[in-house]
């Protein structure tokens, strides 16, 4: 697999500790995983995937597990609900009454799980979680409401048999109420969801001003959790949920398993401490498509400058103001736009221009809700990269590029 190899050099003789020069690297790191992320779930839907079908779970994987279990996981077995659960809550791209199922059954447990366990006596048994799946395979029988009763069932037999005395009334009071709560907001859920598709699917052939607000509307009252959760973490785990198999499938996952080579990774390969400070990565053309972007926002950003700076020149030429000093800012302007464009440049030639385009205009046709997420995520990953280069001395520092093979970049 081709790979490009990547040399910064900082633009300024600024001094870093080694802490910075560290966290500077792995904030590249992460973006890149999420940028694969993110192109994964694009080629996905360009292939046919129902993008109701992709979920992120609301943790980030830790750098210090294993994840020996992560692969394919099967909702019709205990360990496969489990290991999930494990992962976290899963929100859904787009609506989809099984994910949101898994959802409400996974955040109410872990919920139930802290409670409970602040009423039992040391050694008694907690709550089971290989029960999760039984509740797990009763909850996605039905679409418009979820099915709970095995799991209510189960909570109230806990109070009875496990529960100190003094305290069963309380639990059942709150079991009561936990219960309802997760029946009320699965509902509400589903209905403002449905709404969302039937205007989504009218907006197709007649985009009007009222069915716009209508839509702006309903998206209120559904926060964007999967863009949200995506975004803030630092990195998140994606799935994708098969209908058909009753199973998901851990997106990038060899990402996330260590002790795995995966060819797409970050590979930093050195670090010069040297003034200025050089950094020195393999990478593939997802993260030079991140860095066209992000110079090219920068590019657009220093010409809206330059021109309020004319502007400025101008009224002081026509007798509005006086220069008491050589104007220098104009001219510094021009100079980090020079070097931008040399390092956008470079990373046009490895076409990623054309990439960036072509992913764009693949996904028209999916649903307005998935599109504005799906741009907020890429948007937002540009705009943290820009913020890594600025803070640390790269924001105008020059940019090398190498095409390489797999085999040269071990």
């Amino acid at each position: 697999m081709s790979k490009i190899e990547f040399r910064l050099e900082q633009n300024e003789d600024e001094f870093l500790k080694s802490w910075r020069v560290t966290d500077f690297a792995n904030k590249i790191s992460e973006l890149h995983y999420k940028h694969e992320l993110l192109n994964e779930v694009r080629k996905r839907i360009k292939e046919g995937e129902n993008p109701q079908n992709f979920f992120v779970f609301d943790k980030s994987f830790s750098i210090h597990r294993s994840y020996k279990y992560l692969g394919t996981h099967k909702l019709s077995s205990k360990n496969g609900v489990k290991n999930l659960y494990h992962l976290g809550v899963p929100i859904p791209l787009y609506s989809n009454s099984k994910i949101d199922a898994v959802r409400y059954i996974f955040d109410s447990f872990s919920r139930m799980y802290t409670e409970f366990n602040k009423e039992t006596e040391e050694g008694q048994d907690k709550l089971d979680k290989n029960n999760l799946y039984f509740f797990v395979k009763e909850a996605m029988t039905s679409d418009e409401k979820i099915e709970i009763h095995k799991y209510q069932k189960y909570l109230n037999t806990y109070v009875s048999t496990i529960i100190k005395p003094k305290s069963q009334k309380k639990m059942r009071e709150l079991v009561f109420e936990e219960i309802k709560k997760l029946q009320v907001e699965y509902m509400n859920r589903y209905e403002i969801q449905k709404k969302m598709i039937e205007v989504e699917e009218e907006i197709k052939s007649n985009k009007t001003d009222s069915l716009l607000k209508r839509y702006d509307e309903l998206v209120s009252k559904v926060p964007g959790l999967f863009g949200r959760s995506f975004i803030n973490n630092k990195r998140p785990i994606v799935g994708v949920y098969n209908g058909e198999s009753n199973s998901v499938e851990i997106l990038c996952k060899n990402f996330i398993k260590q002790n795995v080579k995966e060819e797409r990774q970050f590979d930093l390969r050195r670090i010069s401490h040297n003034s200025p400070y050089v950094i020195v990565f393999f990478a593939t053309y997802v993260l030079a498509q991140l860095f066209y972007q992000m110079y090219v926002n920068k590019i657009d950003r220093l010409q809206v400058q330059n021109e309020i700076v004319l502007d400025d020149i101008e009224l002081v030429d026509e007798g509005y103001g006086e220069r008491e000093e050589p104007n220098t800012e104009n001219e510094d302007v021009r100079n980090k736009t020079l070097i931008l464009e040399v390092n956008r440049d470079r990373l046009k030639e490895v076409a990623v221009a054309l990439e960036i385009t072509e992913q764009q205009s693949e996904l028209a046709s999916i649903p307005l809700s998935v599109e504005n997420t799906l741009i907020h995520i890429s948007n937002s990953n540009i705009n943290k990269m820009a913020t890594n280069f600025d803070q640390n001395g790269f924001s105008n520092g020059s940019l090398y590029l190498e095409k390489t093979n797999q085999e040269n970049s071990k």
